[in-house]
């Protein structure tokens, strides 16, 4: 029988075991997977030291935006200290039901932070926000649009078992945001 017919020519070259070549194959693709998931570890955490705590607090500034345009009252309620008072004579809870009334009241909301700025001590910290809202009115029979003004108000952090939660909320100008009210 000559070479070129025979039935190992037709499956491939009889000196290359094709089954251990898969094995080594896959074992390539879970090394190059495990290296991978490591590095972006290792990324996170690399960019984690050295963001500093100023990016940390823009962080949580953003996230709170997001969890509020989402509607999502636990996300945004997390980032409340339970400590949290006001000069209004909100506390967390009470904050939470407003939150939650606002959430019930509209729909669509966009918030657009014009200007941040940040100012840290040791465990406490200070952001400025200038912001303007646009949501969509539920209650009623009419769906209206509103657009807020633009609104300035001051968010106090305090660090609390190494997160940054927000102890008071005040607003520097302040404006009718048409919230609705707390019962």
């Amino acid at each position: 029988m000559a070479w070129g017919h025979s039935l190992e020519w037709q499956r491939g070259c009889p000196y290359i075991d094709y089954g251990k070549r898969r094995k080594v194959k896959r074992a390539n693709y879970i090394i190059i997977f495990i290296v991978i998931l490591i590095s972006l570890v290792v990324f996170s955490k690399i960019r984690y030291i050295f963001e500093g705590e100023e990016g940390r607090i823009k962080r949580l500034i953003y996230s709170a935006k997001s969890a509020t345009e989402q509607e999502n009252l636990i996300k945004c309620i997390s980032f409340i200290s339970s400590n949290y008072t006001d000069k209004y004579g909100n506390d967390r809870r009470s904050l939470l039901l407003l939150l939650k009334n606002a959430f019930d009241a509209y729909d669509d909301i966009t918030i657009v932070i014009h200007k941040l700025s940040i100012s840290l001590d040791t465990d406490m910290a200070r952001a400025q926000v200038e912001a303007t809202g646009v949501a969509r009115n539920t209650t009623g029979d009419n769906i209206d649009f509103f657009e807020t003004d633009t609104v300035k108000f001051l968010i106090v952090f305090q660090k609390e078992k190494a997160r940054w939660q927000v102890t008071e909320l005040e607003l520097l100008e302040p404006r009718d945001v048409l919230l609705p009210s707390v019962s």
